[in-house]
């Protein structure tokens, strides 16, 4: 296997990455109004960290049973609401 070429390779640095995420989340929550409810899971999945805990991830990014357990467990009173 060859090694990938430099203008290819993806970098950043983690500043770089913490803003894209601000900017993002931001912009998701100005579109919160009276027809739209922004439910957050950070405070229910992430860790100190900013990555998703490890008991309800398989690899840190996608659920497991668990992490879906927990967030259906909170998104479920939102709905009801609706």
């Amino acid at each position: 296997m060859s090694e990938v070429p430099f203008k290819r390779k993806f970098f950043w640095s983690p500043d770089i990455v913490a803003t894209a995420i601000q900017e993002v989340n931001d912009f998701i929550y100005s579109l919160e109004n009276e027809d739209v409810i922004i439910f957050d899971t950070g405070d229910i999945l992430v860790n100190q960290q900013g990555k998703v805990r490890g008991e309800y991830s398989i690899d840190f990014i996608h659920l497991n049973r668990a992490g879906y357990k927990v967030l259906n467990e909170k998104l479920m009173p939102v709905l009801k609401r609706l």
